[in-house]
């Protein structure tokens, strides 16, 4: 989630900036905070870890210099700026002026009321904190809330698994951000919104789960297509249409072989095979292996004293939209068959599916005739 939710923190305080180590700042801020606050020894990291694994990495600066710098060099994230009280009253105004990207700030100063004049007038994106830890919580739950926003976003345009990301995130905020907030009441409002059987989690997964189901449950398998030989005799209608096909059936359900021998395309057949091909030799010899019972064919043979058990048609558009029609009889009869045992959602899907392969099955087909 950090290097996907397109925002960038930057920390400007002329003592915090300088400390090289991250451990060293960690360790500064338990020592001088754990006292006054009455938090673990641990909680200062548990906040700075959460919002960098979960938010953004901070990147830490000691001077307004170096702090435009970054600023100008990141062109596609928006930015949080934390900053000291002292180069907040400074960098604040030219950058609301001039870097729109900076969205919101975040002041930690001594004492709140010595810049309250400055600040004033930014107080729509702008908010200030006496202790570190009180400037943590507000920026995980606010950060959550956000994410709430672009969750529910996400579910307008079906998007489960991004939604669902987004939520699972925001609920790690708010648990977080209320185990370290020891001196208020846990702020629950938010996890009952995401949290439960109808939380806003539940309902991307659900989403997310129906998503799946639509691209990995719907195929017919039950019959064969096997397409063999026929690579000479195609036409770019034809191809597409083949090309089509095989996003809605499997590579072992829609077959494509050239210049194999009878003896390879037998072994390929283990189920109900609907054969095409321009090889009548082969469609003798496959009746023969196979049996007519397991196999129906159709063939382009212009000349019908050749073709015995057969379905004869005499160019490839015409034998390309027999293969539509099957797959979209097929899939009817396996929506048929589910709504039979109340499988309604699955039986839904199925007849969605055979109707995008008709009508787009025309598309093709009236693209190429104008």
């Amino acid at each position: 989630m950090p290097s996907e939710n397109g925002i960038y923190c930057i920390w400007l305080d002329l003592h915090i900036g300088i400390i090289e180590e991250y451990r060293a700042f960690h360790e500064r801020f338990q020592e001088k905070l754990a006292p006054i606050n009455g938090l673990p020894p641990d909680s200062i990291n548990n906040l700075m870890l959460c919002f960098e694994q979960k938010i953004a990495p901070i990147k830490f600066v000691s001077n307004i210099d170096d702090a435009l710098v970054l600023i100008q060099n990141e062109t596609e994230k928006r930015i949080i700026l934390i900053s000291s009280g002292t180069l907040g009253k400074i960098i604040v105004p030219f950058v609301v002026e001039n870097y729109p990207r900076v969205y919101s700030f975040y002041i930690f100063c001594a004492v709140i009321s010595n810049h309250c004049c400055w600040a004033l007038p930014y107080s729509s994106c702008l908010q200030m904190f006496g202790h570190e830890t009180d400037l943590l919580i507000r920026l995980l739950r606010d950060i959550s809330k956000e994410f709430i926003h672009l969750g529910r976003s996400y579910l307008t345009v079906d998007e489960g698994e991004s939604a669902r990301q987004y939520f699972v995130t925001a609920q790690t905020l708010e648990i977080q951000a209320n185990i370290a907030d020891t001196m208020h009441r846990p702020f629950n409002e938010r996890l009952d919104l995401l949290q439960g059987p109808n939380g806003l989690i539940q309902i991307a997964q659900n989403l997310r789960d129906d998503q799946i189901a639509r691209e990995t449950i719907a195929f017919v398998d039950e019959i064969q297509y096997m397409l063999v030989d026929l690579s000479e005799s195609m036409n770019p209608t034809a191809e597409c249409i083949v090309h089509f096909l095989k996003i809605f059936l499997s590579s072992q359900t829609l077959i494509t072989i050239d210049n194999s021998s009878s003896d390879d395309i037998t072994r390929l057949i283990d189920k109900p095979t609907c054969l095409f091909t321009n090889n009548n030799a082969l469609a003798q010899l496959m009746i023969q292996c196979c049996g007519s019972s397991n196999l129906s064919i159709y063939m382009i043979e212009e000349n019908a004293d050749l073709v015995n058990n057969t379905t004869r048609y005499g160019n490839i558009n015409d034998l390309v939209c027999k293969l539509v029609e099957l797959v979209v009889g097929e899939y009817r009869q396996q929506a048929e068959k589910h709504r039979n045992i109340r499988k309604n959602q699955l039986a839904d899907i199925e007849m969605k599916m055979a109707d995008r392969i008709e009508y787009e099955h025309y598309d093709f087909v009236a693209a190429c005739l104008f």
